[in-house]
């Protein structure tokens, strides 16, 4: 990064999303990297992959204050508290998504950290996609109008990305897994397009063979202030990965694909970019733009506010889904419910 010091940053949780942050963390200069990985076998791992000249087991062992910074990568239901932990040391914070499992203490967090004016962000990495970055820029200069519609769409066999699939959280109800808050990247991209939705409703279920006690499909409808309707459709069990967008305006259409190129239809014909973007470069854009926003003080892209809407969502959908009901955002926020997913009954099975 061209500093005169070097900025320390701490990777609590060093499974495969943690081991990617520390990999490509390293990258930067005038970076150190220091893991914490309380699984003994899984830290001997990391260390025999990377030279770490600082490491620790436990969490409890860290002097968090003498880091400028802590990615956080373990799993959903332990991510405010060691978030609120770090805030209370002063260090700056990168949570991996979903913020949250519940909304407990999430407005505790989003108050310390503007009480102590520090950079906190979670990872929604497809922010960084340029063709996603593209498609919010035409967004924004009204190139197809008034949007009246759109379908956002993730799918791919979650057994074979992740054959331990058993064992992590996404299997686990009380941990946070599950398709709509592991998958909520494409509800967050809505709400980064068009803001905050009024109403949600929607399903979700287990469909596939996986053995989990979460669900491995969802989808969702959203109503927005402007009546557009949005759907969301996130799947873990389809054999081909498929990641897509098309947005219907006015006056036009704008269509992404996430390896494929970015275009919009309008006045009669197509305008298309060709995008061409490894995994790795989300995460390497992220990284660079968390230590920006430390050591630089620009603006981080996705904020602890925006993560908390992305909850919202979730457990508007979650409610919509269990009373067969349209569900209001601020039904959700006014604490009509306890939008627990550590709690309640397995995902439904409609039969």
């Amino acid at each position: 990064m061209g500093s005169e010091r070097v900025t320390k940053v701490l990777i609590v949780g060093c499974g495969s999303i943690g081991e990617r942050h520390l990999r490509l963390f390293r990258e930067i200069e005038d970076v150190e990297v220091v893991p914490c990985e309380p699984r003994v076998e899984r830290l001997r791992t990391i260390l025999s992959r990377y030279s770490c000249r600082e490491y620790y087991e436990r969490l409890e062992d860290v002097n968090v204050q003498a880091f400028d910074g802590m990615v956080i990568g373990t799993p959903p239901h332990t991510h405010v508290p060691i978030a609120l932990m770090g805030a209370r040391a002063g260090v700056h914070l990168f949570i991996e998504k979903p913020l949250s499992h519940s909304l407990d203490g999430v407005d505790e967090l989003i108050a310390l950290v503007r009480e102590k004016n520090l950079v906190a962000t979670v990872g929604y990495c497809l922010r960084f996609h340029p063709g996603i970055e593209r498609v919010r820029e035409w967004l924004r200069d009204g190139k197809i109008g008034q949007v009246r519609a759109a379908r956002v769409k993730a799918g791919q066999h979650f057994p074979s990305a992740r054959p331990d699939y058993r064992q992590i959280y996404f299997a686990k109800r009380d941990m946070g897994g599950g398709i709509l808050l592991d998958g909520s990247h494409e509800i967050d991209l809505a709400l980064w397009f068009f803001g905050r939705p009024v109403e949600v409703a929607g399903f979700y279920d287990t469909l596939s063979e996986m053995e989990i006690e979460t669900d491995d499909i969802a989808v969702l409808l959203m109503r927005f202030e402007n009546r557009a309707l949005v759907e969301v459709h996130l799947n873990a069990f389809q054999w081909d990965y498929s990641r897509n967008i098309e947005i219907i305006g006015s006056e036009g259409t704008i269509v992404w694909d996430y390896s494929g190129p970015v275009g919009f239809y309008k006045a009669g014909q197509w305008h298309w970019e060709e995008v061409i973007v490894e995994r790795d470069d989300l995460y390497r854009k992220q990284a660079r733009h968390f230590l920006d926003a430390i050591c630089k003080k620009t603006t981080v892209r996705v904020s602890l506010e925006e993560a908390r809407d992305t909850l919202l969502v979730c457990f508007a959908a979650r409610r919509a889904a269990d009373t067969r009901s349209v569900v209001s955002i601020e039904s959700v926020i006014a604490g009509a419910e306890n939008p627990y997913f550590g709690r309640g009954t397995s995902p439904r099975r409609w039969r």
